[in-house]
């Protein structure tokens, strides 16, 4: 230590000290700038300038990430906004789309007075090469029974087929279970329709048995005939698409495109009773 104390270095640190403190006290007691002072800003300005940097790199620091909080709280309330906008847009479209059903089925009551109407929801549908099927929301507790016919504004799509308190299920028209007895609508002709394997995968249905010489045509329009007394009579039930001759060539048959698209179904009328017409 004491070798330390008698070292040329520590000796000249010791007085380097020493004059410094003194050119700083000459520097803060002198009333006008000086060599010295000069001296003392060009060495202490930098380091102020530097202290200062840091200074404002440290506030900065803290400042974005308060920004960054404030910014992530607005973002959460804008995100808020939207989805309650979103569920008001859903809630609009859905009380639209229910006023315009309401609308169809007002325009169906004029012109089917006979007939007394449930409106139903489409809940599930089962479509497939030899079924085709849906359920709705409305059941036995709502007038619904098996057998009931079921159908749009457009026109005839199929019959309830099974039935449970709260729900029922359809076989639409495209089933091949399905046979419609049907007359056409220009002629008066009783034909029938029924659902077809190969047709089904185009949305259409078959009316076979048609004789050669039938005086069937494209564009002829098909409705049921009444003939029974599980549906009503003169509901639309589609379109002659193309008339064909069978592959033994005895006799014909037409495709038929529906009147009512299966596929794009989201309410139907279901027809609880109607008056029976000859």
């Amino acid at each position: 230590m004491r070798k330390l104390f008698k070292s040329k270095i520590f000796v000249f640190g010791f007085i380097l000290a020493i004059l410094s403190v003194g050119i700083m006290i000459y520097a803060f007691v002198s009333p006008s700038p000086t060599p010295i002072t000069n001296l003392m800003g060009a060495i202490v300005t930098p380091l102020e300038k530097g202290v200062s940097w840091v200074g404002d790199g440290i506030g900065g620091f803290f400042a974005y990430f308060k920004g960054y909080d404030d910014l992530e709280r607005e973002n959460a309330r804008l995100l808020a906004r939207i989805s309650e906008y979103e569920k008001l847009e859903s809630e609009f479209y859905a009380a639209v789309s229910e006023n315009e059903e309401l609308r169809r089925l007002a325009g169906l009551k004029q012109r089917r007075s006979d007939f007394e109407f449930e409106m139903c929801s489409v809940v599930s549908t089962v479509t497939n090469g030899y079924t085709s099927t849906f359920t709705i929301n409305r059941g036995s507790l709502d007038g619904i029974e098996t057998g009931d016919c079921v159908m749009t504004d457009a026109g005839f799509v199929g019959y309830i087929s099974s039935v449970s308190l709260r729900s029922a299920e359809v076989i639409t028209l495209i089933n091949i279970e399905t046979k419609l007895a049907c007359i056409v609508s220009r002629t008066r002709e009783a034909v029938v329709v029924e659902g077809d394997f190969v047709l089904a995968s185009d949305g259409c249905v078959k009316m076979p048995y048609l004789k050669n010489t039938a005086d069937v045509q494209v564009g002829d329009i098909i409705e049921t005939s009444g003939k029974t007394e599980q549906f009503p009579k003169g509901v639309i039930v589609g379109t002659v698409k193309e008339v064909r001759r069978e592959e033994h060539g005895i006799s014909s048959y037409a495709i038929i495109e529906p009147a009512v698209d299966i596929d794009k179904l989201h309410t139907v009328f279901v027809v609880k009773d109607f008056e029976i017409t000859e």
